[in-house]
């Protein structure tokens, strides 16, 4: 006799205990002091019992004002600006570039960043000020998050790769046994990028201000000769620290957990166009819901853009099981290449047979524009995805199982052919010229080029020049050249 697995909560919970003061009838001080306790899945609790939230529930509004922490759950960790690596700065912290890409920026003492892990909160009223009126209208922070994953090369069980060499964007998927995924909660949203730089993006946020003792959330606008919010028992106040930089901490949020994966390889090349990196996400969910024959709420996914040996910019779509250690799903698919193919057949059929086609509409709930696809930048088009399920199916013939990973298959992945390594290769054997890869334009890894005559140049592989000029076509060029002083040349375009 069967039995079937709980998915209703699988993953590790946190705790916000809601501390509410009422005042006794024959005084007007509020000394009845009573605790409600809440619980929300990992996942939700890193937005809903952020610090800075309000939490809504049984007729009652109460901010998150602390983290239940001490000194000793605070962590640094290193953050790769250019890539997604992360590493705990306590494991391993002697690296002067980034393992994963090759920035040198990785070493610079601006790339650490205090970290807590999300586990319990607290949130602090009086249950006058926190009961619902008719008239509080509901608010909900927006917060900006990023999710990280880390497996090692003995993780990979399969690997399929396309070897297609008339297209310029392979697609290829690998089944990651067991894959750590690190949620990262940078803080709230802001308008435009205010925060550090970190995966190539300079974040729209900026870090939560925390007691490192007491964990109590502190204002941004805090003067620096103050000491902020604390409880009585917090050594801030028992101590009398005055010095912020002895207890100020800018801090993110994190979750941890590690379940397997399936990256898959999106089969796009150049500078990032959300509208295609949603529209094939939606494609590929939408071609689980329809082999799996119903939901698969517990199947998740993430986009992650990494680079590969310092230059090859690759974007991923994990699909991970939110059931610890995972549910077998995946695999079924991973394992069995015709599995994977039904998935990207199934898209592709419900794509082109969806109704909205005939209503004018670039999409629906029935296809692309499902709950899931309303976050992130981008729009989801069906039109869009249904094209690039046909282009997987495209090279499905030429899948062929790996016996290494994506990333080795992938290194040669940015500088494609053998004329555009030959142009970079001559580039830098001419006398007096040097060729050092940076990062270039808007955080691309490329190269600069210095010449005999002392003038330098920018050189930027595989650039969408439609976003860069004006009344130029879509179209991806092998190189841009760009003057680092403008006024003795234009850009040049180079294609081999």
């Amino acid at each position: 006799r069967g039995r079937l697995p709980n998915y209703a909560f699988p993953e590790e919970g946190v705790k916000l205990t809601s501390l509410l003061s009422r005042r006794n009838e024959s005084s007007s001080v509020e000394d009845n002091i009573f605790s409600i306790e809440y619980m929300r899945s990992a996942s939700s609790a890193l937005s809903e019992f952020a610090l800075g939230q309000t939490f809504y529930a049984n007729g009652r509004q109460v901010q998150i004002s602390r983290l239940d922490m001490s000194s000793e759950d605070l962590t640094r960790w290193r953050f790769c600006p250019t890539c997604s690596h992360v590493e705990n700065t306590t494991v391993t912290d002697d690296l002067e570039a980034c393992p994963r890409c090759g920035d040198d920026m990785w070493s610079d003492v601006g790339s650490i960043h205090d970290v807590v892990e999300l586990k319990s909160v607290l949130a602090i009223s009086s249950e006058e000020k926190a009961s619902i009126r008719d008239t509080d209208q509901r608010s909900q922070v927006q917060f900006d998050r990023t999710m990280v994953p880390h497996y090692e090369d003995e993780d990979i069980s399969a690997a399929w790769i396309s070897g297609d060499e008339n297209v310029s964007a392979p697609f290829g998927y690998e089944l990651i046994n067991r894959c750590t995924f690190r949620d990262f909660n940078f803080g709230k949203r802001a308008d435009g990028p205010v925060g550090p730089r970190i995966a190539g993006i300079s974040r729209s946020s900026n870090p939560f201000r925390i007691c490192k003792h007491c964990g109590t959330h502190q204002s941004s606008f805090l003067p620096a000769d103050e000491v902020g919010e604390h409880p009585p028992s917090c050594s801030v106040i028992k101590n009398g620290e005055t010095d912020q930089d002895e207890w100020l901490s800018e801090s993110f949020l994190m979750r941890s957990f590690e379940t397997e994966a399936i990256r898959v390889i999106i089969p796009v090349i150049g500078e990032v166009n959300y509208d295609e990196i949603k529209s094939f996400v939606a494609a590929v969910n939408l071609g689980m819901r329809k082999y799996f024959a119903g939901k698969v709420d517990h199947i998740r996914s993430a986009v992650v853009e990494s680079q590969i040996n310092g230059l090859s910019t690759v974007r991923s779509l994990f699909l991970y099981d939110a059931v610890p250690g995972g549910s077998g799903y995946l695999r079924q698919l991973a394992d069995n290449p015709s599995a994977m193919k039904a998935v990207v057949q199934n898209a592709f059929q419900a794509l082109d047979q969806c109704p909205c086609a005939q209503e004018d509409k670039t999409g629906c709930y029935r296809c692309v524009k499902s709950y899931r696809s309303q976050f992130g930048p981008g729009e989801p088009d069906r039109d869009l995805g249904r094209a690039m399920m046909e282009r997987v199916l495209d090279q499905w013939d030429t899948l062929s199982r790996s016996t290494s990973a994506l990333d080795t298959e992938l290194s040669n992945s940015l500088i494609r052919s053998e004329l555009e390594a030959l142009f970079i290769s001559s580039l830098s054997k001419l006398e007096g010229w040097s060729l050092t890869p940076q990062v270039v334009g808007d955080g691309t890894r490329g190269f600069v080029l210095s010449t005999d005559t002392g003038r330098m140049w920018a050189i930027e592989p595989q650039v969408q020049i439609k976003n860069r000029f004006k009344n130029m076509p879509t179209k991806v060029v092998d190189f841009l050249l760009t003057p680092v002083d403008v006024s003795f040349s234009k850009p040049i375009i180079i294609e081999t």
